[in-house]
């Protein structure tokens, strides 16, 4: 039937392009954590732990102020708005390696 096969075809259309959205959504993330430096990494995967900034200074021997500075770049090379979003973000790359 004619309807069916279009509907087949409809459907399989929307499907490729839902995963290459996907996908190209993961590229960018991947791309923006590419751009941290080694600290911001350390820096990110403390704060996803939970951990305050005096706490993450402590465990890296860093003024909590530099550790906000770290902060604050993280924010903006990941694009976060907000720490739920910074660490759904973080937890996305971690889902993808």
């Amino acid at each position: 039937d004619d309807e069916v096969l279009i509907e087949a075809l409809q459907t399989a259309v929307r499907q490729h392009v839902r995963s290459r959205e996907r996908h190209q959504a993961d590229q960018q993330a991947r791309d923006r954590y590419a751009q941290l430096s080694p600290r911001e990494r350390e820096v990110l995967g403390l704060i996803v732990e939970g951990l305050t900034n005096k706490e993450i200074g402590r465990a890296l021997a860093l003024s909590p102020r530099t550790v906000e500075t770290h902060r604050a770049n993280l924010f903006a090379k990941l694009e976060a708005e907000s720490l739920a979003q910074l660490i759904r973000r973080y937890a996305a790359l971690a889902d993808a390696h």
